[in-house]
């Protein structure tokens, strides 16, 4: 019984005490290239797998003195503001980066229209110093921190580590399987082959081909395909 586990072992996970075997050397290119697949799929995950996950949002009434915007009471003011606040994260499976995105906001001002869809405050704006005081007074201590530009990126070493250990086992478990059954098959292939050579020369016939070699007893080849009998 322990005899044919130990096999087992060898044949899943390659010839023991030969290093230098072309099943070892194969193994030694999987657990390389794996790895190195592995760090590309972090690296690609980190920059396009990504979500905005929002944080906060918002509403405010809002008012106008000597030209520049404040909060205005309820039914009071000009006008009022939208905002949102998302976070973008990004990595597979897990995510192992995230930044603060700027702020969005959309913003309605009688006499003046719409500001149209959620989006980023233009640059100059005087309703941006407005936004940015709303959300500095946050009560979430992240959220406070946002401002109408991205935010700088945090790295989650931790998830990259357990993300990049995960895939690269995964694809390694993958590519062994691939191995072994190719090994298994070509074992089983050659062991038939091996049968069928011996069955022909039992029956006279070339190993090769089949060819019949009745009243050829000396013949040191096949005169079908030319394979040596001897």
């Amino acid at each position: 019984m322990a005899g044919r586990l130990g096999y087992l072992a060898r044949f899943i996970f390659g010839p023991v005490g030969q290093p230098k075997s072309t099943w070892a050397r194969v193994s030694d290119l999987a657990l390389l290239g794996t790895l190195v697949l592995a760090l590309f799929m972090q690296w690609y995950g980190s920059e396009y797998i990504c979500r905005h996950a929002l944080l906060a949002d918002g509403q405010e009434n809002i008012g106008r003195i000597d030209g520049e915007y404040v909060l205005a009471g309820n039914g009071s003011g000009i006008g009022s503001v939208t905002w949102e606040l998302r976070r973008r994260e990004c990595g597979w499976p897990y995510f192992v980066t995230a930044a603060l995105d700027p702020i969005r906001a959309n913003w309605v001002i009688d006499g003046e229209g719409s500001s149209g869809s959620m989006d980023v405050v233009p640059g100059g704006h005087p309703i941006g110093p407005l936004i940015q005081r709303i959300v500095s007074n946050h009560s979430n201590p992240v959220v406070s921190k946002a401002g109408l530009s991205p935010g700088p990126t945090a790295v989650y070493w931790t998830s990259l580590i357990f993300g990049t250990a995960l895939c690269w086992l995964g694809l390694f478990l993958a590519v062994r399987a691939i191995m072994v059954f190719s090994r298994a098959g070509f074992l089983l292939q050659r062991r038939y082959t091996g049968s069928m050579e011996a069955r022909r020369s039992m029956q006279g016939r070339c190993p090769s081909c089949g060819y019949n070699l009745d009243g050829l007893d000396f013949a040191a080849s096949c005169p079908e395909c030319g394979a040596l009998l001897w």
